[in-house]
């Protein structure tokens, strides 16, 4: 939690909170990585005994709506790590496609997935 502590104090970051607690349990963002106009990347973290409640996936559906809606994206994407299975679930949940794998991408030398959402694509889930 400390990391997801520090990580939340960036002005690009926005805190994940229970509603059920008010306790900080994750960070959530969506950055213009400089690429294009309306090119938009999301990262997110959830503390670990927070996990598996739907916190990820009501976040993201959230910044969806606000990168779409208040930024006009025309793409939001998101890497994984290959090994994150619960992650990348969580963004096919949010009707994100599966672009390809990035081999030995990650500073670990792991696999990085990309997936996207186009804003057509999340238009024909609203």
């Amino acid at each position: 939690m400390e990391l997801i502590s520090a990580w939340a104090k960036e002005s690009s970051f926005r805190e994940i909170i229970s509603k059920e607690s008010s306790e900080l349990i994750g960070f959530i963002s969506l950055g213009d990585m400089n690429r294009y106009e309306g090119y938009y990347e999301l990262e997110y973290g959830i503390g670990a005994k927070y996990r598996n409640k739907g916190y990820a996936t009501q976040a993201i559906k959230c910044m969806l709506e606000y990168g779409f809606s208040k930024l006009n994206a025309s793409v939001i994407a998101a890497w994984v790590r290959a090994h994150n299975e619960s992650s990348a679930h969580v963004l096919e949940k949010c009707s994100f496609a599966l672009e390809g794998r990035l081999r030995m991408h990650a500073r670990d030398k792991s696999d990085t997935l990309c997936y996207s959402i186009l804003r057509e694509e999340w238009e024909a889930t609203v």
